[in-house]
């Protein structure tokens, strides 16, 4: 597919070639990529993007550079890169929305243009086809219009680049001391990726595969200079396990109480859920359902069987076929596996598939099918062309639809929803932003009308997921804005009694004393608050708030004085009464 195009730039030796035939195709995905995620420019902030962007302090914070880096747990992952990132897009943009989007669509096109770069380096047919459906595959919508994807695709630059670089100094591409340079510029780059997403481990035993694949074998040699590469791999992704087993288990742990049978079944139909949405993207959403894992169920192993099978099916037919069919299965599967469910990460609660997790295993079937039809005698030429101008319009038209669905965080839940109504986050998430949306509302009418819509999303979403201990956090909120503290207070119980260490639900439940005059209890609440976490800086000014109105004007400056030592912003006004009556 586009072979033609792909021979003539190709080859470094090539005297005849011009700047232009050079710089073209790039410039070409470039401004496919731009178009097909254009609906994205005009985007704003959805899901976990408070905790990445809007509501992260150590993009603000005078030591927040330090913090991210030496500092783990001072952010949600351990990706050093990534928030110095979004730390410098701050300053550059502060919180409008565009010039993040615009950064995560350059970012991505950037891979493309790097993927090419890697594929007509080692001489893959239809290198140019395979990159461009790279850019505009709709698989990639996810990781591309939501900003807290910067994960994936900085990390997918370092990535590749690594890759090129290290394909280089493997292929005996340069020599000498320019040789080692690539090894060295490799690792480099090999580090700036796991220091933005650790997902991307998998690079050296990638770069093995390849080596196999051009050359049939792996030699002692090659195996050792990737050993520093495997070690680095190793302990970041160790460091991202462990901060995911923290998280995991603060989120409860029954949801990820499966035996390593039920794991395997996951994993097997995980790879053909990714591989299909690849060949048929349609229906995508941002939350698909989770399944129900049963080893008692016979159908759930041919998942698994079939899979093996098709990789066994491909070995014994690599005579025939040659090596790529299974070196490019074998990518896919590999790059994959840190997402296959063997490892517990928090998306597991939910679903156990989601599109951003094949942002870079989805290369590998992606440059089969463009190879495969490029090396195709019939369809060289004039159908070469054809395939592949309808492949990749047919994919950007996909990408600008499924894009749209990113334009707010009401717009995203909503249309998962509607495609997934049994996911409780989404019902959970909707409900949490119509009484957001409420407090922004002058008209008592619409609150009420956003609020009792938030109300029965919240009750789907406990229906749903009983234990749902979020949803019934998010519910007593929505109670307590339309002034039924009582069933706010029943609400905050349940919350606490399905996770005692919650301190948000301590906090709202002490607000909602806090109405009602019950001030020792609001207080009691918001010392466990406080207890459970120290750093949650507005229980300092709820508290105030309740001190003030028991006449203890002392405790009540103390808060305030901690609530600006935390970093948040005493009401001017407060603060006035507050010492005059101090003073009186």
């Amino acid at each position: 597919m586009c072979q033609s195009l792909d021979a003539r730039i190709s080859s470094d030796s090539d005297g005849r070639r011009t700047w232009l035939w050079r710089v073209l195709p790039a410039i070409v995905i470039v401004a496919v990529t731009a178009a097909a995620y254009a609906p994205a420019i005009g985007a704003g902030f959805i899901w976990d993007d408070d905790s990445y962007v809007t509501d992260n302090p150590v993009l603000t914070a005078p030591d927040g550079l330090s913090r991210i880096w030496f500092h783990p747990g001072s952010t949600p992952q351990y990706y050093p890169l990534v928030f110095t990132t979004l730390r410098l897009e701050y300053r550059l943009w502060g919180l409008r929305p565009p010039g993040y989007h615009a950064v995560n669509i350059l970012l991505h096109a950037v891979g493309a243009v790097l993927l090419w770069r890697v594929l007509a380096f080692l001489r893959v047919p239809g290198a140019w086809a395979a990159a461009l459906i790279f850019a505009v595959h709709p698989v990639q919508v996810e990781s591309v219009a939501w900003v807290t994807e910067l994960k994936n695709v900085l990390s997918g630059v370092f990535y590749l680049a690594a890759l090129w670089a290290g394909l280089k100094f493997y292929t005996g591409a340069e020599s000498g001391r320019r040789r080692w340079t690539l090894y060295a510029g490799s690792l480099l780059l090999f580090a700036c990726a796991l220091f933005s997403k650790t997902v991307t481990c998998s690079l050296p035993a990638a770069i093995l595969l390849i080596l196999w694949w051009r050359q049939g074998r792996v030699s002692r040699k090659e195996a050792l200079t990737l050993a520093p590469f495997f070690i680095l791999g190793m302990l970041l992704a160790l460091n991202t396990v462990a901060m995911e087993s923290r998280l995991v288990a603060g989120g409860g742990g029954e949801d990820w109480n499966l035996s390593f049978l039920q794991r395997s079944l996951i994993a097997g139909r995980a790879l053909w859920f990714y591989a299909v949405k690849l060949a048929w993207p349609v229906s995508l959403t941002f939350v698909y359902p989770r399944w129900e894992v049963d080893a008692r169920v016979a159908w759930q192993y041919l998942f698994p069987i079939a899979a093996l099978a098709v990789l066994a099916a491909l070995w014994l037919l690599r005579h025939r076929l040659g090596r790529g069919p299974l070196a490019a299965a074998l990518f896919f599967t590999l790059t994959l596996s840190p997402a296959l469910g063997f490892i517990n990460v928090f998306p597991m609660r939910y679903s156990f598939v989601a599109d951003h997790f094949q942002y870079l295993a989805g290369i590998g079937l992606i440059v089969l099918a463009a190879a495969t039809v490029a090396a195709w005698r019939p369809a060289r030429g004039i159908p070469a062309i054809l395939l592949c101008a309808a492949a990749v319009t047919a994919c950007g038209a996909l990408t600008w639809r499924q894009t749209a669905a990113y334009r707010d965080a009401e717009t995203l839940w909503r249309d998962t929803i509607a495609k997934n109504p049994s996911a409780p986050i989404a019902q959970d998430n909707l409900g949490d932003v119509l009484v957001d949306k409420s407090m922004q509302e002058s008209s008592p009418i619409k609150v009420a009308e956003l609020l009792s819509e938030a109300v029965k999303c919240f009750d789907r979403a406990v229906e749903l997921k009983p234990d749902d201990f979020v949803a019934y956090n998010d519910r007593g909120r929505a109670y307590a804005r339309m002034r039924q503290y009582g069933l706010a207070i029943r609400d905050y119980d349940k919350a606490i009694a399905l996770k005692p260490d919650l301190s948000q639900a301590y906090n709202n439940r002490g607000n909602a004393y806090l109405h009602m005059r019950r001030l020792d209890l609001a207080i009691g609440d918001y010392n466990t608050a406080l207890a459970l976490n120290p750093d949650f800086a507005e229980v300092h000014n709820n508290r105030a708030l309740a001190y003030f109105l028991m006449r203890e004007y002392d405790k009540a400056l103390a808060d305030l004085k901690a609530l600006e030592m935390a970093g948040g912003h005493p009401d001017p006004e407060f603060l006035r009464l507050l010492r005059q009556a101090r003073g009186g």
